[in-house]
């Protein structure tokens, strides 16, 4: 009998928090994703794989712990994500302009 190799993918998913699960069954369900190719020595990939284990049962949280948050720090060590930044960053510009641009001779009571 000839022994049959299962890939596994580690995802951080809501609401289960980061798994594992088949690649069939990661690609059945996400018609729209991103493979970067991780281009580092044999001793990083295996770090990187010790990382992505080393997550397992984390919880999601959209804000501090997303998919991408997950994805960089397996590849990186280091848990960040660009949207959540950029999103911030956004919030923040609307606030200080509110800010400066609202009516300061008003009296509150």
């Amino acid at each position: 009998m000839i022994g049959r190799v299962i890939e596994m993918i580690s995802e951080n998913h809501a609401p289960s928090g980061v798994r594992l699960v088949t690649a069939s069954d990661f690609f059945s369900r996400n018609k729209k994703f991103q493979i970067q190719r991780l281009k580092v020595s044999d001793q990083e990939r295996e770090a990187a794989v010790k990382r992505a284990y080393s997550d397992l049962g984390k919880p999601y949280n959209l804000i501090s712990y997303n998919c991408e948050h997950h994805a960089s720090f397996v590849q990186t060590g280091i848990a960040t994500s660009k949207q959540v930044v950029v999103v911030i960053g956004v919030l923040t510009s609307f606030l200080i302009i509110w800010l400066l641009l609202a009516d300061t001779t008003k009296k509150y009571y």
